[in-house]
């Protein structure tokens, strides 16, 4: 059996810092909703625009070595990435807070510390490497996303010049005017940059909904491809 350990800032907790741990729970995001008291409605009316809070992730930690203490400090804290042994293949972004209050270390006889560090983790995982998928101008591709959520990828396209468009399932996405060269259409930041420059766009910026999603990027380009960025629960 594996013991159970996580990495942070690509640090691995038994390997690098000699801390071990025990149960590492799997913990999922609850959606937000809105709930609203309705006169001559009995009960209450629950809304929600499909987001997730962050939460928090605790974890009980033994370090080994006694002396390794403020070594450890140091490196529980702030922000980063974290992928526990349960899942190599996927991170959470966290940020170390303990609930807002101190880390408090218990001293073993001397030998080694106790101490749970909890740290609050965005909603959603993502994988940890996710390769481009090429795209084939002017033809249309089937791509899936196999992630939990609607998925905001980036496209990158080889720009000849003049307008192009991106046909995702049923929305039409078009920039407008572009220059030659490397432009990025990033859905998740709601951005469409070339060389640091803004492109103008217009329609509704390609989101992959979970499974099969049809895409055509058209226009005068030479090469194109697309990061998906699956989200999990």
């Amino acid at each position: 059996m594996i013991e159970p350990f996580f990495i942070f800032k690509k640090l691995h907790s038994i390997e690098d810092m000699e801390c071990y741990t025990g149960y590492l729970p799997e913990i999922a995001p609850v959606k937000i909703y809105e709930s609203k008291k309705v006169r001559g409605r009995s009960g209450r009316l629950n809304m929600t625009y499909g987001d997730y809070d962050a939460y928090e992730y605790p974890i009980e930690i033994q370090l080994a070595n006694f002396d390794r203490l403020q070594e450890v400090k140091r490196w529980l804290t702030g922000s980063g990435k974290l992928v526990l042994s349960t899942d190599m293949s996927k991170y959470r972004d966290v940020i170390v807070t303990n609930s807002s209050k101190p880390i408090e270390f218990e001293n073993e006889d001397g030998f080694f510390w106790k101490f749970q560090v909890t740290f609050q983790s965005e909603p959603f995982r993502r994988y940890v490497s996710e390769n481009k998928i090429a795209l084939e101008p002017n033809k249309e591709k089937i791509i899936h996303n196999s992630g939990d959520e609607i998925a905001r990828p980036l496209i990158r396209v080889v720009s000849r010049g003049g307008n192009i468009t991106v046909d995702c399932n049923d929305e039409t996405f078009t920039l407008l005017n572009t220059p030659t060269g490397l432009i990025e259409i990033d859905s998740e930041n709601g951005l469409v940059i070339a060389e640091g420059a803004r492109i103008k766009n217009k329609g509704n910026r390609p989101l992959l909904a979970t499974g099969h999603n049809r895409i055509k990027v058209s226009g005068n380009i030479s090469e194109a491809d697309i990061v998906r960025r699956c989200v999990f629960l």
